[in-house]
C-alpha cells in the first residue's frame, strides 16, 4: 500500500540559528510535530503499517548544503517517527 502526502510545512537551517532564542526555537519545534501529527491522523499512518519508507522533500528557492539540509528535516523526521509508536518505546525498535 502507498500513501502520498504533501505537508506544507517551513524548514529552516536550524545550525545557522544557533543563537535563536529558545523559546522561538521550541515553538517551531512543537509547530512543526503538531503538523505533523495532524497530517499522519488523517492519512490513518500508524505502527500497523511498518516497516515503511519515507521520502520527504525540500521545495524552497534557496538550497541548502547537506549538513543544514539534514539539519532543517531533524525535528520533522522525528515526529514522523514517532506516529503511531507508543509513548517511551526506542524509534529503533523492531
Amino acid at each position: 500500500m502507498k500513501i502520498e502526502f504533501t505537508i506544507p510545512l517551513r524548514t529552516v537551517s536550524e545550525f545557522n540559528l544557533s543563537g535563536e532564542y529558545w523559546r522561538k526555537k521550541s515553538a517551531r519545534h512543537k509547530k512543526q510535530r503538531d503538523i505533523i501529527k495532524i497530517y499522519c491522523q488523517s492519512k490513518q499512518v500508524g505502527e500497523s503499517m511498518l516497516p515503511c519508507i519515507v521520502k520527504m522533500y525540500r521545495i524552497a528557492p534557496r538550497s541548502l548544503d547537506y549538513v543544514n539540509l539534514v539539519g532543517s528535516f531533524k525535528w520533522i523526521q522525528d515526529a514522523v517517527a514517532d506516529q503511531g509508536r507508543q509513548r517511551g518505546r526506542d524509534r529503533g525498535h523492531r
